[in-house]
């Protein structure tokens, strides 16, 4: 069975899309025959990598460009995602003949509300394809929802683990010693960081909040947290590399984010999963996040983390003061949190992405040939 994987997001390409993206066709290369077509941008010097996209031209000229270079020597092809990727491959698929199956993350499903008639065709394109790979229980109603594919399965994300454990690296708290914060995130409003900040205003404790990750929020959130008199004690670090981020978690005691819907008459911007929960358990740090978006399938309330309102600096507060008055519930958390990173090992949902990739082959097969 041979599977051509199209993602235009793929390593050396940081960013957790291209992550995921390797880490799938790892997995699946454990057991099935893969190719990639990737862009040009993106080359990896791997084997069976193809960097034959780019974003400078357009969809159809993609799609074109891999039908010419790759031809039909597949038995089907894998979208990376239900954007640009997606779009891509479904036009390689129908001229080719060549079933496709859909990884969904959230967002990437938002362009598809835009109503228009190259929408509808295209929507329609989608539907005949069977099945749709969704990370989460709210990326699933989106994907039934707007998409209408004939087959939707959940497979949460993985982490990999190989060369981390054990997982408890973390530089221990000082005695009495402030509280530290730490949130990895796109400075972007759906994340939530204003919530935190609003709620730091108002908390009585020693605490240090750093914050990693740069964005078009930058300027308003550190404008803001000068405003809230709480600046001294928010450090923006910015953009970091993989080392010094793993740096600022081993020296964190909680991570906390709490991302929020913000929806538009065509788009509704939310959270599909939240890898970055997983990242942070695996350095033995408990979270606090919102009960918003897919969230509540990486973080489990009261065993990882604490799951607070949306939107709520107070609910917010009341979780840190929580977890900076009670050591015994801050240790609890943490071993939960080291094993809800345990149960995401990569080796474990590696085997989930093929049973799926296997099972979707087989319902197309049958499916095609009743």
């Amino acid at each position: 069975m041979r599977i051509l994987f199209c993602s235009f997001q793929y390593p050396p390409q940081l960013g957790g899309q291209a992550r995921l993206s390797a880490d799938v066709v790892r997995a699946l290369r454990g057991e099935l025959s893969v190719s990639v077509a990737t862009s040009v941008r993106n080359d990896p010097g791997e084997p069976d990598v193809a960097p034959i996209l780019d974003d400078r031209r357009t969809i159809l000229a993609n799609a074109v460009t891999m039908r010419r270079r790759l031809g039909v020597a597949y038995d089907r092809i894998v979208a990376a995602d239900c954007d640009i990727s997606g779009q891509i491959a479904s036009r390689y698929a129908r001229w080719t003949g060549i079933q496709c199956i859909y990884m969904a993350h959230g967002l990437d499903l938002q362009r598809w509300r835009v109503p228009s008639f190259a929408r509808r065709v295209e929507k329609r394109l989608f539907a005949k394809h069977l099945t749709v790979i969704a990370n989460s229980e709210r990326t699933r109603a989106e994907a039934e929802e707007i998409l209408a594919p004939r087959h939707v399965r959940v497979i949460r994300p993985g982490i990999d683990l190989r060369g981390t454990e054990p997982l408890d690296d973390r530089e221990p708290r000082p005695d009495a010693g402030p509280l530290r914060l730490l949130t990895v995130a796109r400075l972007v409003r759906r994340k939530g960081h204003e919530h935190v900040l609003r709620a730091l205003a108002g908390f009585d404790r020693p605490y240090r909040y750093t914050i990693v990750g740069d964005g078009p929020e930058r300027a308003r959130l550190e404008a803001l947290a000068t405003r809230l008199g709480i600046a001294e004690r928010v450090e923006f670090l910015g953009a970091v590399d993989d080392v010094e981020r793993d740096a600022c978690y081993r020296r964190s005691d909680v991570f906390v984010m709490t991302p929020y819907e913000i929806a538009t008459p065509h788009r509704v911007d939310y959270e599909g999963f939240g890898i970055v929960y997983l990242e942070a358990n695996a350095h033995g740090l408990p979270v606090v996040a919102a009960a918003s978006g897919g969230v509540p399938d990486a973080v489990a309330d009261g065993t990882s983390g604490l799951l607070v309102a949306p939107e709520c600096p107070d609910a917010i507060r009341t979780a840190l003061r929580r977890l900076a008055d009670d050591a015994v519930l801050r240790s609890r958390l943490a071993d939960g949190a080291r094993r809800q990173a345990a149960n995401f090992d990569w080796r474990i949902r590696g085997a989930e992405y093929v049973d799926a990739f296997r099972a979707a082959i087989s319902v197309d097969t049958a499916e095609i040939t009743a």
